[in-house]
């Protein structure tokens, strides 16, 4: 879950580096049709690869006793802490472009405030249930996403305020867009998610191959 958390920030910061630089040029140019383009064909995009990821999350979620060596006493409670991951990783992964509005116009003081807020949020939540229900792995996964949920609609709200002048609307889709965004992006998010691959791979075989009091 901890390495699941990791890969939510560098999806949204990935999406937001990649996204936000082509959606400035076009702010600053004043060109409200080609930021509307731009921040479409971002959703609409990731929105798609969202769907195909589903699938891939349930098999991975529904063979989790096999993938991951977990005591019978957690099986449900890792199987609710996977689940909660994964929508997390997906509601990140599609409204990370409403980040976008507040890199392009330069308050990194908003989205490093969120960040924070985020993980002193996460760390006292579950502290409380802890506390106050008991020490569960389900109650990680509940925090976690209830954040998640929490932070990314204050970001589409600020975003609007941002720039109101951004609408979604499924016909303002690029394809040329499309072949930029991924141009640039899609490098940056390989390489990102393959060093935090490598670093914490030794979390995956030590589970699954020595046991999960490792």
């Amino acid at each position: 879950a901890g390495v699941m958390t990791e890969y939510v920030s560098i999806v949204t910061q990935t999406v937001s580096s990649a996204v936000g630089r082509f959606l400035t040029i076009a702010l600053q140019r004043k060109d409200v049709a080609d930021a509307n383009r731009v921040l479409n064909t971002a959703f609409f995009s990731y929105l798609a690869l969202a769907f195909v990821q589903i699938p891939v999350f349930a098999l991975c979620i529904y063979f989790a006793d096999s993938l991951f060596s977990i005591p019978d006493a957690l099986y449900w409670d890792a199987i609710a802490l996977l689940t909660c991951s994964a929508i997390s990783f997906l509601i990140s992964l599609i409204c990370g472009v409403f980040n976008v509005p507040i890199y392009a116009n330069n308050r990194l003081d908003i989205s490093r405030s969120l960040d924070v807020g985020y993980q002193m949020g996460r760390i006292a939540g579950i502290v409380a249930l802890f506390v106050f229900l008991g020490p569960a792995l389900r109650y990680v996964g509940y925090v976690s996403l209830t954040l998640t949920m929490l932070r990314v609609t204050i970001t589409v709200l600020i975003g609007k305020r941002l720039a109101p002048q951004l609408k979604l609307n499924v016909h303002a889709y690029d394809w040329t867009k499309l072949r930029e965004i991924v141009g640039m992006g899609g490098w940056l998010l390989v390489n990102y998610i393959g060093f935090l691959l490598f670093l914490r791979i030794d979390i995956w075989v030590c589970n699954r191959f020595v046991g999960p009091e490792v």
